[in-house]
């Protein structure tokens, strides 16, 4: 035996046993490996499953939310659907009711379960059957809205008037339709009033309404025949312009003390004729009370009585005089009558404004926590609102009011309004006042003083964007014969206030527009162009003269030259007289086959024009600005009139849009309209034979003058 063989093999041996024992070891070790990389990925798996379940449940609770508000967002709808103030309800192809709110429900009398799958047409009155059928067919076969008005019958038998606005669900003559059902029936009731008081306002006795300040609204036709004053001479002045002197203030003291206790006033009162000659009147006046008590108008209607009171007075001691005092007496009860049924009108005319202003309020309360309902609301009564307010504004501007003057002392007027005009001029711009000692008195309105004041002192602040110092000046001021033909005045005395500011001043060419109505350096929307325009005027109506001095880069002076006071009787400057009378013709008797090309960029006042002229039967276009206009025009639409407000935006005025449509057709009528008609009320300015229409202005008013062009070309033709 081999030892050392031997040996060998042990040593063999046990190289393979370790070999295994390293190779299990390993296989173990990577089978531990192994199973920790699974527990890994399965604790990773597991993660992500958890991770996946909380957003699934974080995904479920939003759709909870979400369900939760629909369900609520499905109940608000519901209630606004139920409780909205007129009728919805949706009608078959059949014209089954198929669905209605409570208020639709409520207008035909029934129950809404009772209402269901019947025939709407049950509740038509007989004789508007053949009517229905024809719009309801009409409205399945046009699509888009299509509306009528026809009376129904509620199911206890009670009529009632309704306003029905259809439309199709879809397009399609199969499509169900949609129905708003309204109740106008004080709608219609409250028209015929106003029918029935246009006719009273018609009559021969004349008729005027004011506000409670006793400005005049609105006269008829007898007003002006009997006082000699046209509606453009009386409309913004006061009842004064008749004042005859020939009633003390007793009398005009017991006149108001009874308008106050008993809303009602009659008597015999003695005025002046335009034309200066004094006539006599039975005058009978009512007030206007609002719900809250307050006096909102006054409406009087008087008859000339001036013929009797001279037979009276001249047969007193004759039969005669007697019978013409009975006749007097006979003449006095009619208008008795009258003034009874003028005093109602007026009440009906304050119910129309109760329901007009009331109905906004209502809706107000309606649409609670609808925005977009609440804001159109809202820009209703503000416009409401804003209208009287421009209105006022114009009537100003235009010279139109009465002056009120009074003998002051002008630096007490300056002193007066020197926090307005600190507050108008903001805290960057210095303001000073500088006055002359034994400053002459002066008659004038000092409101209109202040008011002119403050329109020199914003013009003034405007031209100084980034501050500056204003300064207000009172002088005397001698004025000789030569400088003072030169401003069109008399020579001799006058108080010099002078308005200086540091600005950046003007060129010649645009100081010499500057009085001008309407002009003005800023965009459209900023400013009006009648500041300067008030100031000149004032200046003039009160018997002096408005001057400016201006320069590029040194500023600007505005000057008023106020006659001095010379005696208690001395005066301001007569009103200026201007007469235009829109002619009266029928309305709408030249609308067959005309088109009227409306510019105006106030949406309400273009929506309602365009609707009254389409209704006479006038075709219609209509653009928001100059630059629509010819655009229109130039696809070659026949035109016969075009009707543009002046102050357009986009840098084209009325005028000249006018020019260059005229250029392209001349035979075309052009009609001007603007909210100031200036002192040349039947031409433009700048010479152009284009006729201005005032704003605001009646509807028949404006057919009445469309209808006398047309027609003068017709004539013409």
């Amino acid at each position: 035996m081999n030892p050392k063989g031997n040996k060998t093999g042990r040593d063999d041996k046990t190289g393979r046993d370790e070999r295994h024992l390293r190779n299990e070891a390993e296989a173990e070790q990577a089978r531990e490996r192994a199973a920790a990389e699974a527990s890994q990925r399965t604790d990773a798996i597991l993660h992500e499953l958890q991770v996946h379940q909380i957003e699934l449940e974080m995904q479920n609770e939003a759709l909870r939310q979400s369900q939760i508000q629909l369900e609520e967002s499905r109940d608000r709808y519901l209630d606004l659907y139920d409780f909205a103030p007129i009728g919805y309800l949706t009608l078959s192809n059949e014209g089954l009711i198929a669905e209605i709110n409570l208020t639709g429900a409520a207008l035909l009398g029934e129950v809404r379960g009772r209402l269901i799958n019947r025939r709407f047409a049950r509740f038509v009155m007989a004789g508007d059957h053949d009517r229905w059928h024809q719009h309801f067919m009409r409205t399945r076969q046009q699509g888009g809205k299509q509306s009528c008005e026809m009376d129904l019958q509620r199911a206890d038998g009670t009529v009632f008037n309704a306003r029905l606005d259809c439309l199709p669900r879809t397009e399609g003559a199969s499509s169900p339709m949609r129905v708003a059902l309204a109740d106008i029936t004080d709608h219609k009731q409250a028209e015929e009033k106003l029918r029935i008081a246009a006719i009273a306002f018609e009559s021969q006795v004349g008729m005027m309404v004011t506000d409670a300040d006793g400005i005049i609204l609105q006269i008829n036709q007898a007003f002006t025949r009997i006082t000699g004053f046209e509606a453009v001479e009386a409309l913004g002045k006061t009842l004064g312009i008749l004042k005859s002197g020939c009633q003390d203030q007793a009398f005009y003291r017991d006149m108001w003390d009874t308008l106050k206790r008993e809303k009602c006033w009659q008597g015999e009162i003695w005025n002046r004729h335009r034309d200066g000659r004094l006539f006599a009147e039975w005058l009978t006046i009512s007030a206007v009370a609002a719900p809250d008590g307050r006096v909102t108008h006054y409406v009087g209607s008087f008859s000339d009585i001036t013929r009797h009171l001279e037979a009276e007075a001249e047969k007193r001691d004759a039969q005669k005089a007697l019978e013409a005092a009975r006749e007097q007496l006979f003449q006095a009860q009619k208008l008795e009558a009258v003034g009874l049924l003028t005093g109602g009108v007026a009440h009906d005319f304050n119910n129309l404004l109760t329901v007009v202003i009331g109905n906004l309020d209502l809706l107000k309360d309606v649409l609670k926590g609808e925005a977009k309902g609440l804001r159109l609301v809202g820009n209703a009564l503000i416009a409401a609102e804003r209208g009287a307010e421009v209105t006022s504004r114009l009537l100003a501007f235009a010279r139109r009011q009465i002056l009120n003057p009074q003998t002051i002392e002008i630096d007490e007027a300056i002193r007066h309004g020197w926090p307005l005009f600190e507050r108008a001029v903001g805290e960057t711009i210095r303001l000073v006042s500088t006055t002359e000692p034994d400053l002459w008195s002066c008659r004038i309105d000092p409101n209109q003083l202040e008011t002119a004041l403050l329109n020199l002192c914003i013009n003034a602040r405007d031209a100084m964007p980034g501050g500056g110092k204003l300064t207000i000046a009172a002088s005397n001021a001698a004025l000789p014969a030569a400088e003072a033909a030169k401003l069109d005045l008399e020579p001799g005395d006058y108080i010099r206030i002078a308005v200086t500011d540091s600005g950046t001043g003007m060129p010649p060419e645009v100081a010499a527009m500057a009085f001008d109505p309407f002009f003005t350096t800023k965009e459209v929307g900023k400013g009006t162009g009648l500041g300067l325009s008030q100031v000149y005027g004032f200046a003039r109506q009160s018997g002096g003269a408005a001057v400016i001095d201006s320069m590029p880069g040194e500023g600007t002076t505005v000057a008023l030259l106020l006659p001095r006071t010379v005696g208690m009787d001395e005066h301001a400057g007569a009103e200026p007289r201007e007469k235009y009378a829109p002619e009266q013709a029928p309305a709408g008797k030249e609308a067959s086959g005309r088109t009227i090309l409306i510019v105006e960029d106030e949406p309400n006042v273009l929506a309602m024009t365009e609707a009254y002229l389409r209704e006479l039967g006038y075709k219609t276009l209509s653009a928001g600005s100059g630059g629509e206009a010819l655009d229109i025009v130039s696809t070659g639409v026949p035109i016969d009139l075009l009707f543009s407000d002046i102050v357009l935006p986009g840098g084209m005025n009325g005028p000249e849009l006018a020019q260059i449509i005229q250029q392209r057709q001349p035979n075309l009528k052009i009609l001007l309209t603007s909210g100031y008609p200036g002192h040349d009320w039947g031409k433009h300015a700048s010479g152009d034979a284009f006729e201005i229409f005032a704003k605001p202005y009646r509807m028949q008013a404006l057919v009445a003058k469309i209808d006398s062009m047309l027609h003068a070309e017709g004539d013409g033709g």
